[in-house]
């Protein structure tokens, strides 16, 4: 499921910038859901994540380029695509990452560009999957977007990704069994991690580029660091 929020303060144009998408989407047969908002506060407010963002600059009340910093303070991933028919604003909108612009009016080979360059990357991004039993239901899972998984004191599971974290109703094992060896690694009995998102160690514990601390046993101490080593020059 491809999550897409589109924002202009002109409703005519959300309309047609979603038959754009629906048009170019449906004709690679991909699930998606579209949310649309008149102005940049209304998404902000939202606490949805997504899977790209077409934003206008131009509006009256929070502007594109505003709403888009906001956003880069809790997600410096998602792509944001601009539309507006002021040229004069794209030196800024390059501060805040864009992923793309697309003048108005709107045409449809301007939209499949940009589509097709972001289906590309997502591919990229995305890499290998694994599915997960959640309380949500059943998810497919980048594994390059999880951080690590870890059982709490109250013996729950949780998956923590990039966009979100999750209660997983499998034990550690049976997620292990599904996950790349060289990638992932278990330092501990109640957590596994992804190398790829170490940052540093110290004496007790494995810091994540997240932030977070994650325990190592030290029985597993010499092991571990000959996964991350194997991780880092396979």
């Amino acid at each position: 499921m491809i999550k897409i929020a589109v924002v202009d303060d002109e409703q005519t144009v959300i309309e047609e910038i979603k038959k754009l998408i629906e048009r170019f989407l449906s004709s690679h047969s991909l699930d998606f859901k579209l949310y649309t908002f008149n102005d940049g506060k209304d998404l902000l407010l939202n606490k949805e994540s997504y899977d790209i963002i077409f934003l206008d600059i131009e509006m009256k009340s929070l502007d594109g380029i505003d709403t888009a910093i906001q956003i880069r303070n809790y997600d410096m991933n998602v792509p944001i695509v601009y539309i507006t028919s002021f040229s004069k604003y794209w030196r800024s909108a390059y501060q805040v990452h864009a992923f793309g612009f697309i003048e108005k009016p709107v045409y449809y080979d301007k939209f499949e560009k940009i589509l097709n360059d972001f289906l590309q990357m997502r591919s990229e991004k995305v890499g290998k999957s694994i599915n997960l039993r959640t309380e949500e239901g059943t998810i497919i899972q980048s594994t390059n977007e999880i951080y690590y998984f870890l059982i709490d004191k109250n013996k729950v599971c949780t998956a923590y990704t990039f966009k979100k974290n999750y209660i997983v109703k499998e034990n550690l094992n049976a997620i292990y069994k599904k996950l790349d060896k060289v990638q992932f690694y278990s330092p501990h009995r109640c957590c596994i991690i992804n190398l790829k998102y170490v940052d540093y160690i110290s004496d007790f514990d494995i810091i994540m580029k997240n932030g977070e601390f994650i325990p190592m046993a030290q029985k597993r101490k010499k092991e571990f660091f000959e996964a991350l080593h194997h991780y880092l020059h396979d």
